[in-house]
């Protein structure tokens, strides 16, 4: 079910007493009352004529009494934990631009000391400028079970979903062509004597309101009792609170936004490729090829620790020419959105054109939006 209306419950108080009713949300131009709930808290005004036209063009036009009152903001913030859930969750909390959970920051235990260590001695810039870096495995020692066979049901079974939808196939196979396109991902050799083998199905997952098809390799399916995501970190916390970002973001007057398209995808990952293989046929009568991911993936339990980590070397390795901008880029960014706010135009044109030529000299390719003057 779809909220496009929102309500919140409220307290009205007047002269005579108080009611618990529900106020519609922040998009309403005007708010009413009944008037049996004004005549309960004693709210008076003089009477005037109300006009108001539905969306089907009817007009319903009655008496009704004005009252001017001052307002008063409160600002009421309740941050909710979100505890460890399932890829499928994760996928569709991705689109929930309303989900204002706050992870919990556990404190530092050895496996995520681990991964920090894993992160800082394989990650490494090659010649184009991008990082290089390695999947963060729980033991050396992890052995992978074959998967090869569940990956193939579970291609059958996305490929009988998308024989019904000719614009779903469409643009799935739009995705496939990009990743290969963009190397991001490349087909893999025949042979591999690596113990981590693994298969990856994947999914297509839909905005439900703006129809975007997501691609997404899916790391916690299982074979044999495990899956890739058994046998990754997940390291630290590295994101920044989201509450913090859009508190600070809510102190000026002026906005600065900006994204790093393709986040994940920008990071490189090379011994660890045979671990991301997928199987994919454009012609479903055909056998399958093998292919496999050249960059880090959405839904492995690794990447976005991984991810922010590499957004955060890159800025500290350029904070002596761009301080400002990279100082930025470590506390206003949460996951791949940057948001900023400053106290006038000025001020947030001349970060911008700071922040933009360090973006220049960036592999990651950002989307920087215009300077925007917030509401008060």
């Amino acid at each position: 079910m779809r909220a496009y209306l929102k309500i919140v419950p409220v307290e009205l108080y007047g002269p005579e007493g108080s009611m618990k009713v529900h106020a519609p949300d922040e998009g309403s131009t005007v708010t009413l009352i009944d008037e049996q709930v004004a005549n309960r808290i004693g709210a008076k005004g003089r009477r005037e004529t109300l006009r108001v036209s539905s969306v089907g063009g009817n007009e319903i036009t009655d008496e009704n009494r004005g009252l001017s009152r001052p307002i008063n903001t409160v600002h009421h913030l309740r941050p909710s934990n979100a505890s460890d859930i399932e890829l499928n969750d994760i996928v569709k909390r991705h689109f929930e631009i309303e989900s204002l959970g706050v992870a919990p920051r556990k404190p530092s235990h050895d496996p995520e000391e681990r991964a920090l260590v894993l992160l800082d001695s394989n990650s490494v810039r090659l010649p184009s400028g991008q990082f290089e870096t390695c999947l963060l495995w729980k033991s050396d020692n992890e052995t992978m079970p074959e998967s090869y066979d569940t990956a193939m049901r579970r291609l059958r079974s996305i490929e009988k979903k998308l024989s019904k939808n000719d614009n779903l196939k469409h643009e799935y196979c739009e995705q496939i062509n990009n990743l290969l396109k963009n190397g991001y991902a490349e087909p893999a050799p025949n042979q591999s004597t690596s113990e981590r083998l693994w298969y990856l199905p994947h999914f297509a997952v839909t905005h439900p309101q703006k129809k975007k098809v997501r691609l997404v390799f899916d790391a916690a399916a299982r074979t044999n009792g495990k899956c890739l995501n058994d046998a990754l970190l997940t390291g630290p916390d590295l994101i920044r609170s989201l509450l913090g970002v859009l508190v600070r973001f809510r102190q000026g007057r002026v906005a600065v936004s900006a994204d790093i398209k393709e986040m994940f995808l920008r990071v490189k990952i090379r011994k660890d490729r045979d671990s991301l293989r997928f199987l994919w046929r454009n012609n479903m009568h055909e056998n399958p090829q093998e292919y496999r991911m050249t960059s880090l993936i959405f839904g492995a339990a690794s990447s976005p620790c991984t991810a922010i980590y590499i957004k955060n070397r890159n800025a500290s390795e350029f904070e002596l020419e761009y301080p400002e901008a990279c100082k930025a880029i470590r506390l206003d960014h949460y996951v791949d959105d940057f948001l900023k706010s400053f106290n006038s135009i000025e001020e947030a044109g001349v970060f911008r054109n700071k922040f933009m030529r360090f973006i220049e000299r960036q592999p990651s390719s950002y989307a920087v939006g215009r300077v925007t003057k917030l509401k008060s």
